[in-house]
């Protein structure tokens, strides 16, 4: 070897002493990151399988909701047998089926009244008795004085002539 070769290798040598702790600081943050990352993917399918078991408990509570609102309509429906059904909407939401209820029982109502003096304007005037009506003298009370003289004189000359 010779001279010139010894001295380039011991300045590798030199170079590789003083990049030692170099390289072992890398890979001692290489090792760090790396289990990092893998507590990270941990943690990612730890959240992936929370946030997959909190949707199904959503779906599931989302279905009681419907099933309590639809109940909920049931029995109000049921409590007011006047309304009908159609008039109700079957929404999801227990505000939108009290509005619902609202509006049909004001409905209803104006229906019976209509109804009700609909009733009663025909009863007022349709009022027929039944058979002939009685028999009764005229009301002269209208007349003046000598009307009643005449119609009196009058029906003394039809009595005196039968």
């Amino acid at each position: 070897m010779t001279n010139q070769t010894k001295q380039d290798d011991s300045a590798v040598v030199e170079e590789h002493t003083d990049a030692s702790p170099e390289i072992a600081a890398l890979k001692e943050a290489v090792a760090t990151l790396e289990a990092d990352r893998d507590a990270a993917r941990a943690a990612q399918q730890s959240a992936s399988s929370e946030a997959l078991d909190l949707r199904t408990s959503l779906q599931a509570a989302q279905a009681q909701s419907r099933d309590a609102v639809m109940k909920y309509r049931e029995a109000r429906l049921a409590a007011t047998p006047e309304v009908p059904p159609e008039l109700v909407p079957d929404s999801g939401d227990i505000s939108e089926i009290d509005r619902g209820m609202e509006a049909a029982l004001r409905l209803v109502s104006q229906i019976r009244e209509r109804a009700q003096e609909d009733a009663i304007a025909a009863s007022s005037v349709a009022r027929v008795p039944a058979g002939s009506p009685p028999r009764r003298a005229p009301d002269l009370s209208s007349l003046s004085a000598s009307e009643k003289i005449r119609m009196g004189l009058e029906r003394l000359s039809d009595n005196s002539g039968r």
